[in-house]
């Protein structure tokens, strides 16, 4: 290993111009480089969107989990209501996941 960073440093002393095969492999190396720079981008953002979509899920599971069963006929009034506000906050939540994934 100290040989070749002793090559390598004689090289940059030197200025020696690289042979084809080396050319060909730094073109490949940089070509890789700038891929996966493009692509990094992506990933990340695609990985904030996963993870938003997680959260809202767990979301939208509590809400309903505190929706409570009615125990007499006179609790379903507050029943129903309850069902209407989960429904208003679904709705509002598919509305913020889908104006987020139209953003990305």
């Amino acid at each position: 290993m100290i040989t070749n960073i002793k090559k390598k440093l004689a090289r940059k002393r030197s200025l020696q111009p690289l042979s084809p095969e080396e050319q060909s492999e730094w073109d490949q190396l940089r070509q890789y480089r700038e891929k996966a720079i493009k692509e990094s981008g992506a990933k990340l953002a695609e990985h904030v969107m996963t993870f938003n979509d997680g959260v809202i899920a767990i979301i939208i599971t509590i809400v309903l989990v505190e929706i409570a069963d009615p125990l007499s006929k006179s609790a379903y009034q507050d029943f129903f209501s309850q069902i209407f506000i989960y429904l208003i906050s679904f709705a509002n939540c598919k509305n913020k996941l889908n104006t987020y994934h139209n953003i990305w």
